[in-house]
């Protein structure tokens, strides 16, 4: 078996009986015919076709394994229908494709590690954090069932969603050529891309895709669109503003300032306050991080996108002033003053809705500090009629304290911040200039979020999730490359 793998993965080079290759290949071609017309035969069309599928993954699984975890984050991403990713039972709980996915990326993991000889486990600063969050979030569901009697398949539920960090351990494990890790990032940008597309087609033309799960709604008075893979966006942005930092102009960096002003335009569409403290956080730190060079480039980034913007709104209230995108800056400076001039805890404003979840959430953490409520284990009454978020808490942070307790808080703040901090002093040490803006971006990305994570829970959150877990492995698997390589 360990040859097989060996040999799709092409680094198994057959040395015997080289003039009967082409023989045995038109052997093992008919054979192959052989099996298909039996299965269809005696199995029928659709299960031939479902176990040639699976047989065609599990090629790509151990070939290309970066492909299947970008399959995991164009679910989460909201570009397919929802129905594409279904659920399917397995006796313990229902889980989705997505899920299936990855238990086969850990599977192939394991089975690398302690089956295939000269693969050994790449060690990283945050390999214990991830393992004790992981077990806390089961000893999270043995608590919701056993002390508080909750069914056990509806703590699979949010279990799935707080494990996905464990495709860590994929990505660091089975990515170890920065061609993998290139071609990953590259697949993000794309998601990115095509989300921010989507956002301001909307907005501009009102066009819809209708498989696409985008909720669109009214906010002081025009059109803001929410996609569920709009963490993509910024994370896109910012990984993109770090290579423009570390390269000098040409060509290409020329079409990639034009995709930094597009995805931030989609920033500023959204409306979302959160976002935008991030995205200057972000920029600042960016800022103290670079040198000399560097951040003059920053520098001169940012100048040229404020001068497009500054350019196009111009030409818009000239040519177009009824233009609803003339209206979006506008409306965005007026919710962020918003937040000085009104009462932040007034019943119009939702922070007074977050107060009292954090309240109910404390009164809890008191009693049981250590172990939490478990998953999925309502912790505060009903808000209002209809309200079904009994389980749901803004705050990232206390959402894992209360259900997991120290157990699984501890470890997931040594995760979020352990890797700021080792990707903040070791990206310089990146020799490949690419991977070295990403090393610096994955650490700078995380820490903006950290702040937002307070008022919403964008590190637990399942859609969000899956791409802030994705970047913190693709930091540690270049460092760990770098690593590789002394």
């Amino acid at each position: 078996m360990m040859r097989v793998t060996e040999s799709l993965r092409g680094n198994w080079i057959y040395k015997g009986w080289m003039n009967l290759l082409p023989r045995l290949d038109l052997a093992l071609g008919i054979a192959v015919g052989v099996l298909i017309g039996l299965s269809l035969a005696v199995l029928g069309p659709a299960l031939t076709v479902g176990i040639m599928a699976v047989l065609v993954y599990a090629v790509i699984l151990v070939k290309a394994p970066e492909l299947p975890i970008l399959a995991i984050l164009v679910f989460s991403s909201g570009l397919l229908p929802r129905y594409l990713n279904r659920f399917i039972n397995l006796g313990i709980g229902n889980f989705q494709i997505s899920d299936l996915i990855l238990l086969s990326l850990l599977g192939l993991t394991g089975f690398r590690i302690f089956a295939e000889r000269g693969f050994h486990f790449r060690r990283t600063p945050l390999d214990l954090p991830v393992i004790l969050y992981c077990i806390a979030v089961f000893f999270g569901m043995y608590t919701a069932v056993s002390q508080y009697g909750i069914e056990f398949s509806y703590t699979t539920y949010e279990a799935r969603i707080m494990l996905s960090y464990s495709i860590f351990f994929a990505i660091t494990q089975l990515l170890r050529t920065p061609q993998q890790i290139k071609r990953l990032v590259i697949g993000i940008f794309i998601i990115g891309l095509l989300v921010s597309t989507l956002l301001l087609l909307q907005v501009t033309t009102g066009f819809t895709i209708p498989f696409i799960p985008s909720l669109y709604f009214r906010a002081d008075r025009l059109s803001r669109a929410y996609h569920p893979g709009f963490y993509a966006v910024f994370i896109t942005m910012m990984m993109l503003v770090c290579y423009l930092a570390n390269h000098r102009s040409s060509l290409r960096t020329l079409a990639i300032w034009a995709a930094v002003f597009v995805l931030g335009l989609s920033i500023t569409i959204s409306l979302g306050r959160n976002i935008v403290f991030s995205t200057l956080i972000a920029l600042a730190v960016l800022g103290i991080l670079l040198k000399g060079k560097e951040r003059h480039r920053l520098a001169l980034l940012l100048l040229a996108v404020i001068l497009a913007a500054s350019s196009l709104f111009g030409v818009l209230k000239v040519l177009n002033p009824n233009s609803a995108l003339l209206a979006y800056p506008r409306a965005l400076m007026g919710r962020l003053f918003n937040l000085v001039e009104t009462n932040p805890l007034s019943p119009e404003e939702t922070l007074l809705w977050r107060v009292e979840e954090t309240n109910y959430a404390w009164q809890h953490i008191e009693r049981h500090p250590l172990v939490g409520i478990g998953l999925f284990n309502p912790y505060r009454p009903v808000f209002f009629i209809g309200d079904t978020l009994q389980t749901y808490i803004h705050n990232g942070y206390l959402w894992v304290w209360l259900k997991t307790g120290l157990l699984g808080f501890i470890p997931f703040v040594v995760i979020i911040f352990g890797f700021i901090l080792h990707g903040f002093l070791k990206w310089r040490s990146v020799q490949d200039p690419f991977l070295r803006a990403i090393a610096l971006g994955a650490p700078l990305i995380i820490f903006a979020m950290t702040f937002s994570n307070t008022v919403a829970p964008i590190f637990i959150e399942g859609f969000n999730l899956a791409f802030f877990a994705v970047t913190i492995g693709i930091g540690e698997s270049i460092l760990a490359m770098k690593e590789d390589t002394q």
